[in-house]
């Protein structure tokens, strides 16, 4: 089993949790943003996202989205902490679409989003 946690690691939550299930022999990934982190231990950073002008936001914007429904695709289970990764919730739209088996910890309004 393959198991996904994004996109804040508030208080470590994500570093501690991966870091348990990889000694636990489970296949554990972490994706974290920078604007919410404790600790890059046992996690993948996302990249960030230029605002520094309409290509450079576009283009990065792109890469850091294929970075999660990449990963998406990789897992069994995705689990989110605190929000969605991807405005309008794309990235549970893509989960649910995919059938993936979904957590959704300490959220809110993210089940509006699956219709």
């Amino acid at each position: 089993m393959r198991i996904l946690h994004l996109p804040c690691n508030v208080a470590s939550q994500i570093s501690d949790t991966v870091r348990g299930m990889r000694n636990l022999d489970v296949k554990a990934r972490g994706l974290c943003t920078l604007d919410i982190i404790t600790s890059k231990d046992d996690v993948e950073i996302l990249p960030e996202i230029d605002k520094s002008n309409l290509i450079r936001h576009f283009f990065s914007y792109q890469k850091y989205k294929e970075c999660i429904l990449d990963a998406i695709d990789w897992a069994d289970v995705v689990h989110w902490y605190c929000k969605r990764a991807l405005p309008g919730a794309i990235d549970v739209k893509y989960a649910h679409k995919k059938h993936k088996k979904m957590v959704i910890e300490f959220a809110v309004l993210i089940f509006e989003f699956l219709g």
